[in-house]
C-alpha cells in the first residue's frame, strides 16, 4: 500500500511541527522553499528548492510526486499556492481566488467594506516617491507590505519622516511592489485560532496577543484565557463564519488577528492556515487535542482525530524570545536548564547557540526561542513569565 504523500510549503522553524506530525502519522513528506538550509528539508522524504510563490514550479512538484494533499502552515505567502495546487490537482482546499482576497491586504480591506465590517482608513502606495502623500495625516498610522506575513516590513508611523525612514524596508517584503498605509487602531489585541468544518467553526481558541513596543508590531506571545468578553468572542466567531461562508471556504484551519475596542471588532488579518508564533502548542494544551495533526489530516481529507468538548483550563501562555538590538547572542544556559526542570514550563527551546549573530526582534524571522508555560491563574502566570525572562536573561552585545 502506498503511503499518503503530503506537500509542505516551507521548511523553516515554523513548519517543523507540521512536518513532524505528518511523519508521525506515517505520511510521505515532500518539502519545498527557496532556502535549502532550512531545517525542515532534513526531515522530509524528499526536498525541493522551488520558491513557494512559484505556482507552476510547485505544481510540477505536486504532479511529479503524486501528492494526496498540500499544506501551507504558518505562512501567508504560501496560502494562495496551496490553494492553486489543490484546485489544479483536485485535492482538499479552498479556491485560489478566495485565498487571494484574504492574503492580499488591499483586497481584504475591500472585502471588509463589502461585508460592512469595521475597516480602518487606508491608502495604497506604489514603489515610487510620486505615490507618497505630500504629508502623512495626523495621528498614528501603520505601513504594511501588501502581501507578506510575520510582521515583516510592518512599522507604526507618527510622521512623514517615519514613513520615509521605513519605506524601503516595507517594500523589501512586498512582491507586488505595493504597500498599504492604514490608520493605527487602538484597542485590545487578540488572536483567534480555529478549525472550520463544513462551514462551521467547530473548535477555536481566542488569546490575548502580546506585541512588541513601537515602532514594531510583531507578536511576542499569546495568553489564555483571554480577557475579551463572551459577547465579543461570540461576535467574532459569527463574523469569521460569515466571511468564510461568503468566500465558499468550508474546511480549513484558520488564523485571525483582531482588535476590539468601544467601536467593535476590527479584523487585521484572516488566513485559512495554521498560525505561527507557537500558538499551535498553546491550542494543544488548552483545547486538549493535537491541533497540528488534525490539520495535517484535514489537508489530505482524512480527519480521524476526535475534537473534545472545550474544557475549563488553567492559565497558559506561549512566549517568544528576542533581543532589542543586533549583536552576539548571550543568555544563561543555567537559566534554561532551570526552566526545563520546572513543572510549569511545558516546553522551552532556544533557537541559536551563544555567540550567534542575531537581529532585533522586529518580525517573526528574528525570534530567538520559545517557551510554553502554565499557571493556576493569570496573576501567577504573569509572575512566571517575568521569572522565566529574568532567569534566561537573553541579550545581544
Amino acid at each position: 500500500m502506498n503511503k499518503i504523500t503530503l506537500l509542505v510549503l516551507g521548511a523553516s522553524l515554523y513548519q517543523l511541527n507540521t512536518i513532524l506530525a505528518a511523519k508521525q502519522l506515517g505520511y510521505r513528506v515532500i518539502t519545498t522553499d527557496n532556502l535549502p538550509d532550512n531545517p525542515g528539508h532534513q526531515l522530509a522524504d524528499k526536498a525541493y528548492n522551488v520558491d513557494i510563490t512559484d505556482l507552476e514550479g510547485v505544481l510540477d512538484i505536486a504532479r511529479k510526486e503524486l501528492i494526496d494533499g498540500v499544506i501551507a502552515a504558518c505562512t501567508d505567502v504560501g496560502v494562495p499556492t496551496a490553494a492553486y495546487i489543490a484546485n489544479q490537482c483536485q485535492l482538499q482546499g479552498p479556491t485560489w481566488p478566495d485565498c487571494l482576497q484574504l492574503i492580499n491586504k488591499s483586497s481584504f480591506r475591500n472585502l471588509l467594506k463589502k461585508q460592512k465590517l469595521l475597516c480602518p482608513d487606508y491608502f495604497i502606495i506604489g514603489d515610487s516617491a510620486l505615490s507618497l502623500p505630500p504629508s502623512l495625516p495626523k495621528g498614528k498610522w501603520i505601513i504594511k507590505p501588501e502581501c507578506s506575513s510575520g510582521s515583516k516590513g510592518v512599522f507604526i508611523l507618527t510622521s512623514q519622516a517615519d514613513l520615509r525612514h521605513y519605506l524601503s524596508e516595507s517594500f523589501k517584503f512586498s512582491p507586488s511592489n505595493k504597500c498599504i498605509i492604514e490608520r493605527f487602531i487602538e484597542g485590545q489585541q487578540g488572536t483567534c485560532e480555529g478549525i472550520l468544518k463544513d462551514g462551521v467553526i467547530i473548535s477555536h481558541l481566542i488569546t490575548d496577543r502580546i506585541t512588541a513596543k513601537p515602532p514594531y508590531v510583531v507578536t511576542q506571545g499569546h495568553i489564555t484565557p483571554s480577557q475579551f468578553s463572551l459577547q465579543t468572542q461570540k461576535e467574532l466567531i459569527g463574523i469569521l463564519e460569515n466571511i468564510f461562508n461568503d468566500l465558499g471556504i468550508s474546511n480549513s484551519p484558520f488564523d485571525c488577528d483582531f482588535i476590539a475596542n468601544s467601536e467593535g471588532i476590527y479584523l487585521l488579518e484572516v488566513s485559512p492556515r495554521m498560525g505561527g508564533n507557537g500558538i499551535s502548542r498553546l491550542v494543544n494544551i488548552t483545547l486538549g487535542f493535537d491541533f497540528v495533526k488534525y490539520n495535517v489530516q484535514q489537508a489530505v481529507g482524512q480527519e480521524t482525530i476526535p475534537i473534545p468538548v472545550p474544557r475549563t483550563t488553567t492559565a497558559s501562555a506561549v512566549i517568544l524570545f528576542g533581543v532589542t538590538q543586533a549583536g552576539c547572542l548571550d543568555y544563561s544556559k543555567e537559566g534554561v536548564d532551570w526552566a526545563s526542570s520546572q513543572n510549569w514550563v511545558n516546553y522551552i527551546k532556544i533557537d541559536y547557540s551563544k555567540g550567534s549573530q542575531v537581529n532585533p526582534f522586529c518580525n517573526g524571522r528574528e525570534r530567538i526561542g520559545e517557551a510554553l508555560i502554565v499557571a493556576k491563574n493569570l496573576s501567577e502566570l504573569e509572575q512566571r513569565i517575568q521569572q522565566l525572562i529574568d532567569q534566561i536573561a537573553i541579550k545581544a552585545e
